[in-house]
């Protein structure tokens, strides 16, 4: 796998409130960036691996620290050495490969944080939306506005599990989902709650079964959402039309 195409698929699938490990080479030839999640990578090791990879001159500057991604699905990376030529390097390589690893798109929107010579405040934060004009916004999976798109681009036979409630990791409200074919029991699901609930979601939360027929929308549960749901369409413009049946799931 080339590194464009690593670091797409590890985009792709990065969820929000996922801690990562970061290389970044301003000189470097196949990519200036590469990243590892730390659940999968916890002592940097194949971090490491990857950055031996790349072709680069000995003597090229080298940035490796912590990044987050955030509930709007941004990335934050944080350490010392971050400077503004990182982020024209890394918009001008999502440019060029984007067409083919569109995964890339999730850079859209980066922040570097960078840390003083005492490694412990954030003496800059470098940040500048005109670098990625024509790089389409993405949402992180997990979220609600990832789980939004899905439902607004559902087709008929859909079917998907959902958990919903008024106070979501950042105070507004919050949906996520899983596909039934691929989550049968819902264990699925449990994680994705558990891993709200860590990024600040409040509540017990609602469950229900969203079905798209021939003939319309339907969310099945089994005890009233209309509250709910209302909070989430005035959040959620997007959020297709949906009726509401109140039986056991």
């Amino acid at each position: 796998m080339s590194s464009p195409e690593h670091l797409a698929a590890t985009l792709t699938t990065l969820p929000a409130g996922a801690r990562i490990w970061f290389w970044i080479c301003a000189e470097a030839k196949e990519t200036p960036l590469l990243i590892t999640r730390v659940s999968d990578d916890p002592d940097m090791a194949k971090l490491r691996d990857l950055s031996l990879a790349v072709t680069r001159s000995p003597l090229s500057a080298q940035v490796a620290g912590l990044g987050h991604c955030n509930e709007d699905g941004t990335i934050d990376l944080l350490a010392e050495g971050l400077d503004k030529t990182h982020l024209k390097v890394i918009s001008r390589f999502v440019k060029n490969h984007l067409d083919d690893h569109p995964g890339l798109a999730r850079i859209r929107g980066m922040r570097l944080l960078v840390l003083a010579e005492d490694g412990q405040q954030v003496e800059d934060v470098l940040h500048h939306p005109p670098l990625w004009e024509g790089v389409p916004t993405v949402a992180a999976p997990q979220t609600a506005a990832a789980t939004v798109r899905v439902l607004e681009d559902s087709a008929p036979g859909a079917q998907l599990r959902l958990w919903m409630t008024l106070t979501g990791p950042g105070g507004a409200p919050f949906v996520t989902h899983t596909d039934i074919n691929a989550d049968p029991d819902g264990k699925i699901l449990n994680a994705q709650i558990r891993a709200a609930l860590r990024r600040g979601a409040k509540g017990r939360g609602q469950r229900a079964i969203y079905t798209h027929r021939a003939e319309g929308r339907t969310l099945f549960a089994a005890a009233p959402i209309d509250e709910t749901l209302a909070a989430l369409q005035q959040a959620w413009p997007a959020l297709p039309p949906m009726t509401i049946e109140v039986t056991d799931v």
